[in-house]
């Protein structure tokens, strides 16, 4: 089984150096053994033990790990509450500035996260988060 995240930097609000630490975060709390894949490549040294890779673009990400994608997304097609999580994926989520389902290929999924204000204005590494926790807590025994 390999899970893996990718994304798209927030160079409109914050340095990746800096924001890498939100998403380092999760490759260590969710043991992500796929690690987490970041476009673009933005040049700055990040830590080698980081978990964190950066590709030019996500056609390169999503090619290199051929995996099922799991797009998420407030224009999604299925709720995260009724999503069976496949055994190996790779989550996608975009940026505050360019939505993940540009990227969907035919046979990639979309999930969407409803929140009480039903605005969809997660943040990436949120939205990753409680799609990592979402499918920790379906994977628990049910009493």
């Amino acid at each position: 089984m390999t899970v893996a995240l990718a994304s798209i930097w927030e160079t409109g609000w914050d340095t990746p150096l800096r924001e890498s630490d939100l998403w380092r975060f999760l490759v260590d709390e969710f043991q992500l053994d796929g690690g987490i894949w970041m476009t673009p490549v933005s040049g700055i040294h990040l830590r080698d033990d980081s978990g964190i890779h950066e590709r030019a673009s996500m056609a390169d990400v999503l090619t290199e790990l051929n995996l099922t994608a799991v797009f998420f997304d407030q224009d999604g097609d299925e709720a995260l509450r009724d999503f069976v999580h496949p055994e190996s994926c790779v989550y996608v989520t975009g940026s505050t500035l360019a939505s993940s389902l540009s990227f969907k290929r035919p046979g990639d999924l979309s999930v969407r996260i409803e929140t009480p204000g039903g605005t969809g204005g997660l943040w990436s590494h949120q939205a990753a988060c409680l799609a990592l926790y979402d499918r920790q807590a379906k994977s628990w025994p049910q009493p």
